[in-house]
């Protein structure tokens, strides 16, 4: 069911994105009539529960929810958590060591999950095949 609700939300190229410090699931509602359909989520473990009730409930609206994370400690660990609680994908954000988006992408290669760089100008890959550059 999950994957069914992830086919109808917008593809990446198509996000308009906003950070969001709220889990309630009726913070949801503040966004109707706006054109934002992906928001950022801080990676909180000890908010896994929370965050995976509101993906569910933003996928069902068609809103991607992202799990942002920092390069500090098991970020591959935090990506896996992140994704088992239903989130669309994960942004790593900050300058992380090289390869860290590879082991990540490895890490949660099953789930289909985008995984998004949100790194400073000077680390941008302008050649890659990233479907979204953020700085």
């Amino acid at each position: 069911m999950l994957f069914a609700l992830m086919l109808a939300l917008a593809a990446p190229p198509d996000w308009v994105p906003a950070r969001w410090n709220w889990t309630d699931p009726a913070s949801l509602d503040l966004l109707q009539g706006t054109p934002i359909n992906c928001l950022l989520l801080k990676w909180n473990p000890e908010q896994g529960e929370s965050i995976s009730k509101f993906a569910t409930q933003a996928a069902g609206k068609q809103i991607a929810t992202l799990a942002v994370l920092g390069p500090n400690g098991d970020f591959t660990g935090a990506a896996r958590q992140a994704i088992r609680a239903r989130v669309t994908g994960i942004v790593l954000e900050g300058d992380f060591p090289d390869g860290a988006a590879s082991r990540v992408r490895d890490a949660v290669a099953d789930s289909k999950a985008v995984i998004i760089e949100l790194t400073s100008r000077s680390h941008l890959k302008l050649g890659g095949t990233a479907p979204i550059l953020a700085t």
